[in-house]
């Protein structure tokens, strides 16, 4: 068709728009691809382990062993796999607080994998993890003293429940510089120290857990019982793959949308400007049809343009995230699981979509009759006859004439700038959030440095602290449990200050703010959860919600909580205390350093904060474009009357000033209207905080921080205004009048 001919002049013509069009959808299916790309890396591998090592799908611990006798007999009767777990920890002198984990080798639950170097094969051989072995300089072949005898260094190696490698279950994130383990054998770990015992179930027949984990507690009464749901090392990792495709697939929804506005605009602005081309190709017989199609392909090209570009960036971009995701966890071979299909999507999608937009546009736009479209468009002259005798500056005057006299491009100036701002102050906003939980939610959990936890439950008090019940329940639907602690009314060290204000009543059922949260707990309501071990379940009424955002717990006197677990009111199996208690080392079952909450937080706000700069910049950029190529619609759609002020003597700083002092009203209300969104977005990130680590970040932003980033948003605004600057300049003068002559 000859009307096709003029597309290149056009696409030319409008080479902003084009470029900016093609960024933003670049950007967006890169980081489609990428996230995709690293979430079925982490499920690929993660999965492959998984299975492979034969994860754990819970774990029990007890007062005392079972018999291999009794290990076989459940196995054969349940059709499930049992092994005993055995573990204890070692302080590393050479490091302050560095920890290492010694586990026993198994055999049928929880299999080491080998990474580099050779198995266990002689009792003085053993196995470390690869982070923690490289972080201190240990090599395959070294040695190392434990429990006062030497052994070789024969391998790095993983085990798949912790492959996301936790120290407590309570620990936000796994700190490999601190915390490692060693595998040695297990005959050979007994003999020299005692050790925590632990076991681990598979079942081959899933539909017979129920009624093992009944005669398991009516047989060994184990004192707790955890799901890989509820166990954080396998919970975390296997939530990130979903949690990284949903955010990131609504980011980019927010990205094709704002796109589709710009094109939409711009289709408008081209239809309202060619409108009497239009008219005289309908007179001499085209259709309407016809001319939809043919300006519905200036929508498909920055769609299909920046699909392929963005397919290009996401290669290395797939590579950058899933190597900063995979560095979540121990240190295993991986390949980078690129999604063919979901690139081949991207590749149709955007052209696919805009096209559809574009087509809706124009179908209202060329509607007019011919006569109205050689009259050019049906063009409004009431903002300047409703201006036209107001009193006021000159310079006011026309900036009012030219925000009203293109509602449309207002809009989507303020539409664009709006979505900028959002991503700038986004990291910010969730740093803050971040940042308030480090510094005023961790102290409001307890006074005590130490939190020991005990092996079995104990009935005199042997220890300087205060003594707790604390024992984990479960909750139907919900994968998360929740610790029911018992408390003395005396108790000086567990905070306990509500939400409402009101005084705590002993014997009154409490549940702290992050507990409410997840389980959608108000003060009043009543709660129904069950014993992990017997299923027998128990309603309470909740009184009131405590002020705790860092751990699910729900609170009551020892009276209570012995009820339900049924041991005797003096009993406890926890102790919170100033200093370390002086508790017999084979009856700890871990001794929680409290005072190291700030410090594993602080390392986990380092490493988030890589995310959030890309995010500032990808903003600052989205800014500079979107500036640049509305001011250049303003300045092309005004380049008469820039001329005419030229004419009259005005300089280029101030027909800038005049002619772009409408972006400047603007770009406060972008800002200020970009505020509560920026703070629903960061809201519902917040909430798969708690989905999948039980901690309850609320949405905080300080007053400082929001100077701050409007600073940024308007450095990136005058960067921009550069470039604006530029083109106003090029204004030529002569060709500007003899087109309005003409």
């Amino acid at each position: 068709m000859v009307i096709h001919r003029k597309i290149r002049r056009s696409v030319k013509a409008n080479i902003s728009f084009y470029l900016v069009s093609a960024v933003l959808t670049a950007i967006t299916v890169a980081m489609i691809i990428g996230a995709c790309a690293t979430a079925d890396t982490l499920e690929q591998e993660e999965g492959g382990m998984l299975t492979t090592y034969q994860v754990e799908q819970a774990e029990f611990k007890m007062d005392g062993t079972l018999s291999e006798e009794q290990i076989r007999d459940f196995e054969k009767e349940y059709d499930l796999r049992l092994e005993e777990q055995v573990s204890c920890d070692v302080r590393v002198e050479s490091g302050a607080g560095t920890v290492l984990r010694i586990l026993g080798e198994n055999e049928k639950v929880n299999l080491a994998d080998v990474l580099e170097g050779e198995d266990i094969s002689a009792d003085e051989d053993i196995l470390i993890s690869r982070r923690f072995a490289e972080g201190h300089d240990i090599r395959i072949g070294d040695t190392m003293e434990l429990f006062g005898q030497k052994f070789t260094v024969c391998g790095y190696a993983a085990r798949p429940d912790y492959l996301y490698c936790l120290q407590d279950m309570t620990d936000p994130f796994g700190n490999y510089d601190t915390f490692g383990l060693v595998i040695m054998k297990k005959v050979v770990m007994k003999k020299l120290t005692a050790t925590v015992s632990s076991y681990g179930v598979i079942y081959r027949d899933p539909a017979r857990e129920k009624e093992f984990r009944k005669v398991l507690y009516e047989t060994a009464e184990p004192d707790e019982y955890m799901t890989d749901t509820q166990n954080p090392r396998l919970s975390l990792p296997r939530s990130e793959p979903e949690m990284l495709r949903s955010e990131f697939v609504s980011y980019a929804l927010i990205l094709f949308l704002l796109v589709i506005v710009l094109l939409s605009f711009m289709l408008s602005r081209m239809v309202q400007r060619e409108s009497k081309t239009i008219g005289t190709l309908l007179a001499l017989g085209y259709r309407k049809g016809e001319l939809v199609r043919h300006y519905a392909v200036y929508g498909m090209i920055p769609g299909g343009t920046g699909a392929v570009l963005g397919i290009l960036i996401s290669v290395p971009f797939s590579r950058g995230f899933s190597w900063y995701f995979m560095h979540d966890l121990e240190q295993i071979p991986y390949e980078v699981a690129y999604p063919v299909w979901i690139a081949v999507i991207c590749l149709f999608v955007p052209a696919l979509l805009y096209l559809a937009a574009s087509v809706l546009v124009l179908n209202g736009k060329i509607r007019m009759d011919v006569v109205s479209l050689l009259k050019g468009g049906g063009k409004s002259h009431r903002v300047s006859r409703i201006l036209r005798h107001q009193k006021g500056s000159f310079q006011k005057t026309y900036a009012v004439r030219v925000l009203l006299g293109n509602l449309s491009r207002s809009i989507t100036f303020l539409v664009g700038m709006t979505v900028a701002c959002m991503i700038i102050l986004l990291g910010g906003t969730c740093q803050d959030s971040q940042h308030n939980l480090l510094d005023n939610k961790i102290s409001q959990v307890t006074d005590a440095r130490y939190e020991t936890g005990l092996k079995a439950f104990h009935t005199e008090k042997e220890v300087e602290g205060e003594t707790l019940i604390d024992v984990n329940f479960g909750v139907t639907g919900r994968t998360k449990g929740f610790n029911l602690v018992g408390y003395d009314k005396d108790n000086v060290l567990l905070k306990r200050k509500t939400l409402s204000g009101r005084p705590e009543e002993y014997g009154k059922y409490y549940m702290t703010s992050a507990a409410a949260r997840y389980y959608g707990i108000e003060a009043g309501d009543t709660f129904t959860f069950y014993h992990q071990i017997s299923m027998e379940e128990t309603t309470v009424e909740i009184t009131d919600i405590i002020d705790n955002d860092i751990m699910l717990l729900l609170m009551t006197s020892k009276e209570n909580a012995a009820e339900i677990v049924g041991v005797t009111p003096d009993s406890y199996n926890n102790v919170l205390s100033l200093e370390k208690p002086d508790v017999p080392e084979d009856e700890i079952l871990l001794v929680r350093d409290l005072g190291g909450y700030r410090e594993k937080y602080e390392s986990l706000l380092s490493t988030t904060a890589v995310v959030y700069k890309i995010l500032l910049f990808a903003g600052i950029l989205i800014c500079i474009l979107i500036v640049n190529l509305l001011s250049s619609m303003v300045i092309e759609e005004n380049s008469r009357n820039i001329s005419m002020l030229k004419v009259l003597g005005y300089r280029s700083r101030e027909i800038r000033r005049i002619v772009l002092l409408p972006n400047h009203i603007l770009v406060p209300v972008s800002y200020l209207l970009s505020i509560p969104f920026t703070l629903l977005l960061t809201n519902a990130m917040m909430a798969d905080t708690i989905e999948n680590s039980g901690v309850l970040i609320e949405t905080v932003v300080r007053p400082q921080t929001l100077i701050l980033y409007f600073l940024i948003v308007v450095a990136a605004y005058l960067v921009s205004l550069l470039f604006a600057g530029r083109k106003l300049q090029k204004v030529n003068m002569v060709e500007s009048l003899k087109e309005e002559r003409e």
